[in-house]
């Protein structure tokens, strides 16, 4: 609009000959350079706030913002400023809730676990060798339920409850293997273990369930046949093959 004016004005004093066209023209190109001047100004000032939202990746920190100086940048801060804290007490009661289910779940699982260990030494006392094996295959496929629903809990809690150090491989996979022994044997399935690599760097117990889970699949898909353990060492890393 601007900008049109300024050519009706130049279009008026090149007709009327009356009206002095280069002190005229001067005068328009002076107030192109002011409105020019003043626009790139206004850009810059109005466009630093917004600049500044759409940078914004914190999702509760609000000392990214520059403070607001127009009323309309107030309005939206104001928003932003009232959608945080409402997002930070929702979350906060989330956390507290997730916290409190995932401490009922484990300590329900840490009771449950108790008569089942009982139940396990009843089932090895019974005389019939084929109801044993067919009772402690079922007992087992409830305590692997139950410890990877323990597993699967803590996980997004893991960092606190890491302790990382030089592991031995050959205890953990024995424990582990003879955790299903009830469950191979019926299958005919055997372990061929051969570890040139006896120790890894990594926390015992999520490793012992790492393994539990592979060995527990491998066992459930196999029949009449061995499964294959081999461990080496690789470009400073200890590779573990289960097949």
């Amino acid at each position: 609009l601007l900008a049109g004016i300024q050519v009706i004005i130049l279009f008026v004093a090149f007709v009327d000959a009356s009206i002095p066209f280069l002190p005229l023209l001067y005068i328009v190109l002076l107030n192109v350079l002011v409105c020019t001047a003043f626009v790139f100004y206004r850009f810059q000032k109005e466009t630093r706030f917004y600049k500044a939202v759409e940078a914004w990746d914190q999702v509760y920190d609000l000392e990214a913002f520059d403070e607001a100086d127009s009323p309309f940048e107030k309005i939206v801060q104001e928003a932003v400023t009232s959608q945080t804290e409402r997002y930070r007490r929702e979350s906060s009661v989330s956390f507290r809730l997730l916290e409190q289910e995932k401490d009922d779940l484990l300590s329900w699982i840490h009771e449950v676990k108790t008569p089942l260990t009982a139940m396990k030494l009843m089932i090895e006392r019974l005389p019939d060798e084929t109801l044993r094996s067919q009772i402690m295959y079922e007992w087992l496929r409830i305590h692997h339920l139950l410890d990877q629903q323990l597993h699967q809990k803590r996980i997004p809690f893991m960092r606190n409850d890491l302790f990382i150090g030089n592991t031995e491989l050959e205890p953990i996979l024995n424990q582990e293997i003879r955790a299903l022994k009830s469950w191979c044997i019926p299958k005919g399935i055997g372990f061929d273990v051969s570890l040139e690599a006896e120790t890894v760097l990594t926390d015992g117990k999520w490793l012992g369930f790492m393994l539990r889970q592979l060995l527990t699949n491998a066992v459930k898909y196999s029949e009449a046949s061995d499964i294959i353990i081999l461990s080496r060492e690789m470009a400073g890393h200890v590779v573990l093959v289960i097949e």
